[in-house]
């Protein structure tokens, strides 16, 4: 046996095929198979070894149970998924489709249900982030030339759109998307704004009115008068009735000719303490006036209006959607939802405004009443006055 086995094969007859080629030689186009991870080793290596003695192929093995067992599944829907993804269109630009996308991510829901959930006025399956998002990505009149055409194409051609691409399809065929989208919009953060800006006009009308009514800060403005008067007698700016209140600040910068460490504040703060020392509690009286500032006024009044123009785009889409005749589900949905929203917050923006509007009256009058330009930010001189 050990010289039948160690013996050299015997040739080939004539005419007939050698041995077949080493393992790795040939090209395999079977099916695919479990790899069997072992260490081969080199051509060179194999002189002298067993290995040149047995036969690499040929021998008989189970073959259906090996096919059966190690023979690896072809994956159709890879297959098909990565034939689709070839075919993909791309119409939109990148930019946007790549802003699409992220949306479609933070939402969770395929064009299609996005669709339904607008026509459907499911306001609440949207995010505050996710409208504000959605209105940057309205449809543009070029996506919706470009993309007419597949709107009666065949499912199957449709289908080879990009996500993006299929997005604007959808969206591009509901009326009025981006009033619609603004609607909602508006109602999400309309309970969180109106509670906001009636804490904010509130705390401001506060501050107006305390300033402009303090007795005790009209007290310390006539002492300055009078110190102002003293300092200034026989010369032009002496004799005074009155001053701006951006002259206030100056009272530190007023330094004594001999003590240049001691200013004109340091007097007046000696003088109410020693001989009217109840006058001090201005500071504690007015110590939350910062709300009526100029800067805060102007916030307050942009809010307005904004809450202002998202109740009249949201009464335009309820006026378009009244004029058609022939009402479909969707318009009679908004209608029913949007409109009793609407009928709310008119009543209570009604007020808001009013409440507005008697602030920058208020403001006014309190100007009118220090004798100041509307330059000049009197709260924030009387609130540094208090500190």
């Amino acid at each position: 046996f050990r010289r039948v086995l160690f013996r050299s094969p015997p040739p080939p007859p004539p005419g007939m095929p050698g041995a077949p080629p080493m393992p790795g030689m040939a090209k395999h186009t079977g099916p695919k198979m479990r790899k069997l991870n072992w260490k081969k080793i080199p051509k060179p290596k194999l002189n002298g070894t067993l290995w040149l003695y047995l036969q690499p192929t040929g021998v008989q093995i189970d073959d259906a149970l090996i096919m059966e067992y190690f023979k690896i599944p072809e994956d159709k829907d890879k297959k098909k998924k990565k034939k689709e993804k070839v075919l993909k269109k791309n119409i939109v630009d990148m930019k946007r489709a790549n802003h699409i996308g992220l949306l479609m991510s933070m939402m969770k829901m395929t064009a299609s249900q996005v669709k339904r959930c607008v026509l459907n006025c499911k306001d609440s399956r949207f995010t505050e982030d996710n409208l504000r998002a959605f209105l940057k990505l309205i449809p543009k009149s070029n996506e919706i030339e470009l993309l007419k055409p597949f709107l009666t194409a065949p499912k199957e051609v449709r289908a080879t759109l990009g996500d993006a691409e299929q997005f604007i399809l959808a969206m591009m065929t509901v009326p009025r998307l981006e009033t619609r989208i603004a609607s909602f919009l508006f109602k999400r953060t309309f309970e969180e704004k109106y509670g906001e800006l009636t804490e904010e006009i509130a705390a401001a009308s506060h501050s107006v009115n305390e300033l402009k009514s303090n007795v005790k800060f009209a007290k310390i403005l006539e002492l300055v008068l009078n110190i102002g008067n003293r300092l200034n007698a026989g010369s032009f700016a002496g004799n005074a009735f009155g001053f701006t209140l951006d002259s206030l600040p100056k009272l530190r910068d007023t330094k004594s000719p001999t003590r240049p460490e001691y200013t004109l504040m340091n007097y007046l703060v000696q003088v109410v303490s020693k001989k009217r020392p109840k006058l001090l509690k201005f500071t504690e009286e007015m110590a939350e006036i910062d709300k009526g500032s100029s800067e805060h006024l102007v916030v307050i009044n942009a809010e307005a209006q904004e809450m202002k123009a998202g109740m009249l785009n949201l009464a335009s889409e309820l006026e378009a959607v009244a004029k058609i005749e022939a009402k479909d589900a969707s318009d009679e949905l908004f209608v029913k939802k949007m409109g009793s929203f609407a009928t709310t917050a008119k009543k209570e923006l009604d007020a808001v405004f009013k409440s507005v509007d008697k602030l920058n009256n208020d403001t006014k009058l309190m100007y009118q009443h220090y004798a100041a330009d509307k330059n000049t930010d009197v709260v924030e001189i009387g609130r540094a006055s208090c500190r």
